[in-house]
């Protein structure tokens, strides 16, 4: 007898690089347990749709809801599992009947509110996304509630139907609040998309970061936070995990059908630093462009004499200024920026190390070896092997 395929609509955004990690999570399920004829839409939340009644559908599981997919979710004949759904659950209580997976966004609050205040910031935000939606709420009253049980308190960006008019302004909107509050300030973004927004304004602004404002974002959305300048700091979450419990939760309901609802939350994992929340608590409004200009050259190219004569400074006043505020010398701060740029020509290029020497201005490529080696406890070789096996 041929088995029997259930055909599984699963209904999340792929736009969105969390979605398409609870996807693999759902895949790594189907791989090590019943194969499944999964039915998605590519796209964003506009093109979400459930099956009509002619299509084949043994189950569902649905993220975005709004009131119209909630209307049709109530006559569907199949099992039923909610991933991440706070905004139906609570505009819509009727959704409860439903097994369901979310995300603790608390934890991500106050997770973020722990890093901030482990690195000594005094000064606190919050950016909320132009729409108000249930998780940015949990996220934010963690965030505040962590920092006032310190005694810190904390400003809000609130969500506003004007902040969705254009990027141009909403960068206008975000940089006049911004140009309000005290620094060196350290601001938690709801999502990625929020942290990208405070990093882009603050470019506009003038305002450095991570030295004045330090940013971190929630997802780990390596294309938002890698395509930010500079990169965006994140709070990880276990994607993956969720789109596993959500198919685990959904294999019971058909396999069982007395299968009582269910319910799990998991939770934040770590942050993933970033250049946004390196720590650089630094006021002084000289030595600030002078570690950008650092920092934006790579170390490349880059002479301490010729620096100090950039800056109208002296050497002994800068190295003596650097090691007051960062413990140590301008040189230091040049040749830790050029070895972080020569990893990631090892790790993510094919060019040989006595090209790499060249390019980042070592005469002499066994002189660069030694000092890699001694830097970081290990080979170029070594960790170029390293990073190839962590990308396979």
């Amino acid at each position: 007898m041929k088995p029997v395929i259930p055909h599984i609509t699963v209904l999340l955004e792929t736009s969105r690089q969390a979605s398409r990690r609870r996807f693999r999570g759902i895949l790594r399920y189907v791989r090590l347990h019943q194969p499944w004829c999964l039915n998605f839409v590519v796209g964003g939340v506009q093109e979400l749709a459930l099956p009509d009644s002619q299509e084949v559908c043994d189950g569902i599981i649905t993220t975005t809801l709004n009131l119209e997919m909630v209307r049709q979710l109530l006559t569907q004949k199949c099992p039923i599992v909610l991933l991440d759904p706070e905004k139906g659950l609570r505009e819509y209580p009727i959704l409860r009947q439903f097994s369901h997976v979310s995300l603790d966004n608390a934890a991500v609050g106050r997770m973020g509110a722990e890093y901030f205040l482990q690195n000594n910031y005094q000064h606190f935000a919050f950016v909320e996304p132009a729409e108000s939606w249930n998780w940015a709420v949990q996220r934010k009253k963690a965030f505040v509630e962590t920092l006032r049980k310190e005694g810190a308190t904390c400003h809000i960006y609130a969500s506003s139907p004007q902040r969705n008019t254009s990027p141009e302004k909403e960068r206008t909107f975000l940089g006049n609040w911004l140009q309000t509050l005290p620094t060196p300030l350290a601001v938690l973004g709801a999502s990625d998309i929020e942290g990208r927004q405070v990093i882009d304004a603050c470019l506009a602004l003038g305002k450095a970061v991570p030295y004045e404002v330090a940013v971190l974002g929630v997802g780990d959305d390596d294309f938002i936070c890698e395509s930010c300048f500079p990169s965006l700091s994140s709070i990880a979450v276990e994607w993956q995990e969720a789109g596993y419990l959500a198919a685990s939760f959904l294999h019971a309901h058909m396999t069982r059908p007395h299968q009582k609802k269910q319910s799990a939350t998991y939770a934040p994992t770590q942050i993933i630093h970033r250049i946004s929340t390196e720590k650089a608590l630094v006021t002084d409004q000289l030595i600030i462009p002078i570690l950008e200009r650092i920092r934006l050259a790579n170390g490349m190219n880059l002479r301490v004499n010729e620096l100090a004569r950039e800056f109208h400074v002296s050497r002994q006043w800068l190295d003596k200024r650097f090691k007051q505020l960062l413990g140590h010398t301008v040189y230091d701060e040049v040749q830790k920026r050029r070895l972080e740029k020569i990893r990631t020509l090892i790790a993510e290029t094919h060019l040989s190390f006595n090209q790499i020497a060249t390019l980042c201005g070592f005469e002499n490529g066994n002189y660069l070896r030694n000092l890699f080696k001694k830097a970081f406890g290990m080979t170029m070789t070594e960790y170029r092997e390293k990073s190839r096996s962590k990308i396979l």
